[in-house]
């Protein structure tokens, strides 16, 4: 073993990895600017983070632990919803980590299942505006404060691309020389002091970028679009989900992903918002896991498929990356099958007395009135 080591150059590994590190820079895409940084309160941007567990998943403890995460290590105190056709699967989760289950009606479909995320919006209840989807397979390692820090600056940013856009009409159109007196301009001659600016530019909703999300901005089997976790906002992008929905469903796809990315490619969806990749690491892109650090989330893909992965991601990859979380989420819970309590005759007439009832018709006319307001950015 030594000498095949001896024989092999270091400095042929050198190079690759430069060679690598440099292809990364020069062909991903890149975050967007962040250099003025603008503090939108989270609760102007998400008001509940949504879990989907149907059937099976809904007794696998792993949905719990995900749960755990975004309580414990992403310091979210607001709203959790766990939308499952199971609800007594989360009777421990509803006292320990204070959420709240929206009962539907089984699926038949992985697809079906799937079909949930472009409704998740119509699933909640009026006073839930915007909503951070997360797949059970996902980790929120860290605090979310500086995900929702760059999330107001991202859609900031696109603001300021809008105002700067209508500011060189009105001077290419305007005979006067003097500038015009909006917003941006009031920005930067008030540096330092807190300004007030309206944020509502289009806006379908916003996912992480798949191949481009990994440290090499390629990988077999991606697509462009990763769904494992979305930002929606109630009255945003109804045309995009609508469509995505509705691809879904034809069977002409076997990803939500792939639907995704045809709805894009149909024309339904032209302003997808993109999360800054540093905020998500995939646990079998193992470069990033050697060269980066410090994600907001990590995706520990086919988690509830071992059966599908290799031994090497399994037995090693997926522990090691429980096993070193601060603080610790005891990955003992994850050996423990849940036991879910039929739901008697009586107690389902109860649950449906008393589900969230989807905002169709009606009730989507009630939702739509209560839209929110474009939110308001402070410069920090």
């Amino acid at each position: 073993m030594a000498e095949i080591c001896a024989k092999f150059p270091v400095r042929v590994v050198l190079v690759w990895l430069a060679l690598v590190a440099i292809c990364y820079n020069l062909f991903s895409v890149h975050d967007p600017d962040t250099a003025q940084i603008m503090y939108i309160p989270p609760s102007h941007l998400v008001d509940a983070v949504v879990f989907v567990a149907m059937g099976a998943m809904a007794s696998d403890p792993m949905v719990d632990y995900s749960i755990a995460s975004v309580r414990k290590l992403g310091k979210w105190n607001g709203e959790i919803y766990v939308v499952t056709d199971i609800p007594t699967c989360f009777a421990d989760a509803v006292q320990e980590y204070d959420i709240k289950t929206i009962q539907v009606p089984s699926a038949k479909s992985i697809i079906e299942i799937k079909s949930l995320k472009p409704r998740l919006i119509t699933l909640m209840p009026a006073h839930v505006s915007g909503v951070l989807y997360i797949d059970v397979d996902i980790l929120v390692t860290k605090n979310l404060a500086m995900f929702f820090r760059d999330l107001g600056t991202m859609i900031y940013t696109k603001q300021l691309e809008i105002n700067h856009g209508k500011d060189d009409k009105k001077e290419s159109e305007s005979k006067s020389k003097e500038p015009a007196l909006d917003v941006v301009t009031t920005t930067d001659k008030k540096k330092g002091v807190a300004v007030t600016l309206e944020i509502d530019p289009p806006f379908d909703f916003a996912a992480f970028l798949d191949a481009k999300g990994h440290f090499v901005g390629f990988c077999s089997g991606c697509e462009k679009w990763h769904s494992g976790v979305v930002w929606l906002r109630r009255g945003k992008g109804e045309a995009c989900l609508q469509k995505w929905g509705e691809l879904l469903l034809s069977g002409q796809f076997n990803t939500d992903q792939e639907s995704l990315d045809a709805a894009e490619k149909a024309g339904a969806c032209p302003n997808l918002f993109s999360f800054p990749t540093r905020h998500l690491l995939f646990a079998k892109d193992y470069i990033a896991m050697v060269f980066t650090s410090g994600q907001t989330f990590v995706h520990l893909t086919a988690a509830g498929r071992p059966e599908d992965t290799d031994y090497f991601y399994r037995e090693i990859m997926v522990p090691h990356i429980r096993n070193s979380l601060h603080p610790p989420l005891n990955p003992n819970k994850l050996l423990r099958r849940k036991v879910c309590k039929a739901v008697t005759p009586v107690e389902a007439l109860k649950q449906a007395a008393t589900a969230t009832v989807p905002t169709t018709g009606a009730a989507a006319a009630g939702a739509e009135a209560k839209a929110p307001k474009p939110v308001v950015a402070t410069s920090a």
